[in-house]
């Protein structure tokens, strides 16, 4: 393993390159048919990565032939969240002179690959299936080498092609013929959502829909015109062949309007928990950035490329929360439809007390504001801080009366589920006027178990693009309602200069 990423595969609130190296051996035994009629296919493999997609050559009239071509996708810049759902889509096709209908497909999951020895998976052999069209039928077989790599990770050193068209081939036949498969019919249950935005644009709306993708399918709900809390109580129903290399099913909601349709937020279901159990209803908090609008953020972009931006790893904005279920059920004949779905009872909540310190923010430089406020959000409940102004050329410091925030109750459900912690730095300036400059979200999970004093905090951009960052001396805990908490005094603080000196001998 590399000692360049964590246990965690990919650190959160980076973005990492990585390279995908992708060899096809051979395939064996595939299975066409035109109506009733079983046809010789002439083959050929592609393979998509991201919005990347690149083919090998086609063989002629074969169900069984080699290519060992080696297919690279490189200079992939991925956040935590996008390498936790990225996959290598592996499809096989039947050429034809003006049509290429589908054979049969396989996907791998990035995680999968990676946490594999030496971030890679050598010569396997995997099952051909059409989960759209004929879902629990095997169509073929496939071998093929699967690597994805990160900073600092060494390529192995095997032998990934060769001659294998007789004695290899032979050898290793049987491991294709032998393999065994189970069929599930994986269900979604897309109970409701509350809070969802309206996207500002010629007209204000939020007419929501819901994707389902899971093992290159994708599967979309109903859509419910103008509403911002709307209820679909809809399965949605996709085959699955197990084994697979597939780690997570991927929810994703969207809204359409006219011609526009926008991405709100997205939620992950672990597919390996789903084998052992299935996932009772649990809210999933979405968060976004909000689509730009106005002359002022135009403008605002066209300065940052001018200093230099830095890219948003997190999205600052509560943008809902939807409610899911989920389930596998081991069958003989999978699907892939819809249905509807009683209405699921909300997870059980109980009342916090979310309490929070300001001290000191600095290094806003890039926006130089005369004035800030800071702003606190968990979920749709939002409470501010006093307007601050500079204290000296470098930073905002928060006395006792304007940095010690009013207590605020709210019904939360477990720690898991529950709103992140967003603050937003409110920055004001003669030119720029007053917006939100910078931003701070921390998982509830760990408000809940902090209980220390005072921490620095880096603050991240909040416009895409920009160029403004800074850090934050903040405060906060959350304690249950019930054994009625009670919240300890602010600590003091204060500042003292000091000088630095640097000499350079040489």
């Amino acid at each position: 393993m590399s000692t360049s990423l964590s246990s965690s595969l990919h650190p959160s609130g980076t973005r990492l390159e990585y390279l995908v190296k992708v060899i096809i051996h051979d395939v064996r035994d595939l299975v066409f048919k035109e109506g009733d009629q079983t046809v010789l296919p002439s083959p050929y493999v592609e393979v998509k990565v991201r919005d990347t997609v690149k083919r090998t050559s086609t063989k002629p009239q074969t169900a069984t032939t080699f290519y060992n071509e080696i297919l690279l996708f490189q200079d992939l810049s991925l956040s935590s969240k996008e390498f936790s759902t990225s996959t290598i889509d592996v499809r096989v096709y039947h050429q034809y002179m003006f049509t290429t209908p589908l054979v049969g497909q396989y996907v791998v999951a990035f995680p999968v690959a990676y946490g594999r020895p030496q971030h890679y998976i050598h010569r396997q052999w995997v099952l051909l299936s059409q989960p759209a069209g004929e879902p629990g039928e095997v169509k073929g077989y496939l071998r093929l080498s699967v690597g994805v790599f990160g900073p600092g990770d060494v390529l192995p050193s095997v032998k990934d092609t060769g001659a294998d068209e007789e004695g290899g081939a032979a050898a290793e036949a049987g491991g294709a013929s032998d393999m065994r498969f189970d069929a599930y019919q994986l269900n979604v249950n897309i109970h409701r959502a509350l809070d969802l935005p309206r996207v500002e644009g010629f007209l204000t709306a939020i007419n929501p829909f819901v994707q389902v993708k899971f093992m290159g399918l994708v599967c979309t709900s109903a859509t419910l015109y103008d509403s911002v809390n709307p209820e679909w109580n809809e399965t949605i129903r996709i085959p699955v062949i197990v084994p697979c290399m597939e780690r997570v099913v991927v929810c994703e909601v969207w809204t359409h309007h006219i011609s526009q349709t926008t991405f709100i937020g997205i939620d992950t279901i672990a597919f390996d928990r789903l084998l052992e159990e299935r996932m009772k209803p649990r809210w999933t908090n979405l968060y976004w950035h909000p689509p730009a609008a106005g002359m002022s953020m135009m403008l605002d972009r066209l300065g940052a490329l001018a200093l230099g931006s830095k890219e948003t790893s997190q999205q600052p904005v509560y943008a809902g929360r939807i409610l899911l279920s989920a389930s596998l059920q081991k069958t003989t004949t999978p699907q892939r439809t819809s249905a509807p779905c009683p209405r699921a009872t909300d997870p059980p909540s109980q009342e916090f007390c979310i309490w929070t310190d300001l001290y000191e923010v600095a290094g806003l430089d890039a926006f130089s504001p005369t004035e800030i406020k800071v702003e606190v959000c968990m979920g749709p409940v939002i409470w501010r801080s006093r307007t601050v102004k500079k204290a000296d050329e470098a930073s905002f410091v928060f006395d006792d009366a304007g940095g010690r925030l009013e207590e605020r109750k709210i019904d939360l459900p477990e720690p898991s589920e529950a709103f992140d912690l967003c603050l937003y730095v409110i920055g004001s300036s003669f030119f720029k006027g007053t917006q939100r400059i910078a931003f701070l979200r921390v998982p509830f999970v760990e408000v809940f178990k902090s209980g220390s004093g005072p921490k620095w905090h880096s603050l991240q951009p909040y416009q895409e693009g920009s160029a403004v960052e800074g850090s934050i001396l903040v405060s906060f805990c959350a304690m249950e309602s019930s054994k009625q908490p009670v919240r300890r005094g602010r600590v003091a603080y204060s500042r003292t200069k000091w000088l630095f000196r640097v000499y350079t001998k040489q």
